[in-house]
């Protein structure tokens, strides 16, 4: 298989990526595609916020490496941008699923008559007019559209301090990892424990996990809710011995990030 080496972190990828699978970085292939045509326009005079394009490859790199983060920007400025509170007129996650491939949400919660009306006139007006949207690891885009919405809806012209932080743990009620194909005796062991796994998470009314062997994905989801007997009950203890089984699985698809 061709490989090719990441410029940023140096980590060997197949030729293919459109990604590295460690920091995010676009690949030759991804910057070829991005030539194309865009899903959003951009205009010369929207001066983009200092900072946050930095903070958001940090915050893919950093839940690639840890999948189990739940991260969001934050401002150092308790009163947010231009006096909008952080987490409630705005805010930018990564993914809190249990994931190896992240992916970048805007969110916006100004609804106010008078900014509805400047959206309308944005040329991206169709993307604002949602409630979230998904720019996935493109973190130029993402730049771009937050600093759009700052500085042509609210007015700001500014700059703040931009940082990542953990919100909480992903849980594992959906887990999706992309595994490494090359890695054939982890995907061997993979595959017999996610048989024993759906073996008595079967006949216990449990989700059943997957592996996609062909795109190397595996997907799973374990109900830790999940209403029980006693502790002492045979539904607790079924409960508890899938959990841990369902934990190892996890903790194998991560040996693969060492790979």
């Amino acid at each position: 298989m061709e490989t090719i080496q990441c410029s940023k972190c140096g980590c060997v990828m197949s030729a293919l990526s459109e990604a590295c699978p460690m920091c995010g970085t676009a690949t030759q292939s991804r910057v070829e595609a991005h030539s194309q045509p865009s899903d959003y326009i951009k205009r010369s005079d929207v001066k983009l916020l200092d900072g946050l394009k930095e903070t958001l490859d940090s915050m893919l790199y950093n839940k690639q490496s840890n999948p189990s983060s739940n991260l969001m920007v934050v401002t150092s400025d308790i009163n947010g941008i231009g006096g909008k509170e952080c987490g409630i007129a705005w805010s930018i996650n990564v993914s809190s699923t249990y994931t190896n491939k992240p992916t970048i949400t805007l969110y916006f919660w100004d609804d106010s008559a008078e900014n509805k009306a400047r959206i309308k006139k944005l040329e991206n007006a169709s993307i604002f007019s949602q409630f979230d949207y998904d720019c996935g690891v493109d973190t130029e885009k993402a730049t771009y559209l937050f600093s759009e919405y700052v500085r042509l809806v609210w007015g700001f012209n500014g700059e703040v301090e931009f940082d990542e932080m953990e919100v909480e743990k992903a849980n594992f009620y959906e887990v999706e990892f992309y595994l490494d194909k090359e890695a054939t005796d982890k995907m061997k062991r993979l595959i017999e424990m996610v048989r024993n796994y759906n073996a008595i998470a079967k006949e216990n009314n449990y989700p059943l996990a997957a592996i996609d062997t062909t795109q190397s994905i595996f997907k799973g989801s374990f109900p830790s809710n999940k209403k029980i007997g006693g502790f002492l009950s045979k539904e607790a203890k079924v409960h508890k011995k899938l959990n841990a089984a369902f934990e190892d699985i996890i903790d194998h698809c991560e040996s693969f990030l060492d790979n």
